[in-house]
């Protein structure tokens, strides 16, 4: 049985995008020069359901790598407040503060690994990142226009006035932000009880239908541009998915699209892997260690080819 290497963990504070953040920097002696961004998802921060990020960061320490995991503003030890956010503003300027403690090994070879939307904020700063020479995108949430749409239809009408009960529910419609949700929702199984037993839409939910589709289509093709800028420049990149993951059933729906030309002629720097389980809500532990494992063994190519 092979003995786990100890790890230094070292806690370091930066400047992110609103203020300071921490990050952990996970080391062992006669690291390599190769050194590992981690963006975790966004409330579990550096840390992550089960310590998944931390168990993920020392296992790359064993293999050579320096690994910088960091808390997102308003996460884990890291200062402020966020009750919401989106998937298409994944907190770059955070990840920019991460790779500024860098900034004194301009030439070190950097790999980036981001979990949901972590893997968006990864994939938006990669650009900045010259040294950049792999990418790990975990459940990469790729838009999909109807996605809320399809949530409010499969919660069951019990199902949703039991929610709608809950303490920190009804908590909840005193803060206009999160009552913009709510309403939203409710909106959304109104139009579906409507669909049901007229069989059509009204003209405001078709139009409103197909203004998402257009931002679904455009936000697509930008993130497969950005996919491809990278492979045009060399990097590796690594798209992981559980089997239940909801981000992968958008992944295939993307592969049908734009994505699927470049997945063709990127060939094998352009990698697939889908284990079994749900990687985006890490249900089980199980399925948090294929995580683990797919992303060392795939940053670990390097080493075996050098």
């Amino acid at each position: 049985m092979t003995r786990a290497i100890a790890a230094d963990e070292t806690p370091v504070y930066f400047e992110g995008g609103d203020g300071a953040l921490l990050g952990v920097v996970t080391t062992v002696p006669g690291a390599t020069a190769k050194t590992v961004i981690c963006a975790g998802g966004w409330h579990g921060g550096s840390i992550n359901a089960n310590r998944m990020v931390v168990r993920l960061a020392r296992k790359l320490a064993e293999h050579g790598r320096t690994v910088v995991r960091f808390d997102w503003h308003g996460a884990g030890e890291s200062p402020g407040h966020v009750r919401f956010f989106r998937v298409d503003e994944p907190g770059e300027a955070d990840a920019l503060g991460a790779l500024a403690l860098l900034s004194e090994q301009p030439d070190q070879p950097v790999s980036m690994v981001g979990t949901c939307i972590g893997s968006r904020a990864v994939l938006a700063v990669a650009p900045e990142v010259p040294q950049l020479d792999a990418v790990a995108l975990v459940s990469f949430p790729f838009p999909a226009a109807r996605a809320k749409t399809k949530r409010a239809e499969r919660i069951g009408w019990w199902e949703a006035v039991r929610y709608a009960v809950r303490p920190s529910v009804l908590r909840g419609w005193l803060q206009p932000a999160t009552r913009r949700v709510y309403l939203k929702y409710v909106r959304l199984k109104w139009q579906a009880l409507t669909r049901r037993f007229t069989g059509r839409r009204a003209p405001s939910q078709d139009a409103e239908a197909e203004r998402r589709e257009r931002a679904s289509a455009a936000g697509l093709e930008r993130l497969v541009a950005q996919i491809d800028q990278l492979v045009a420049r060399g990097v590796r990149v690594l798209f992981l998915f559980g089997s239940g993951d909801a981000a992968y059933e958008h992944f295939v729906k993307a592969v049908e699209g734009p994505l699927g030309p470049l997945l063709e002629s990127a060939g094998e720097q352009l990698e697939v892997r889908v284990v079994d389980g749900d990687l985006s809500g890490f249900s089980s532990l199980e399925s948090q260690q294929a995580l683990i494992d797919n992303v060392t063994d795939w940053l670990a190519r390097d080493d075996r080819q050098a």
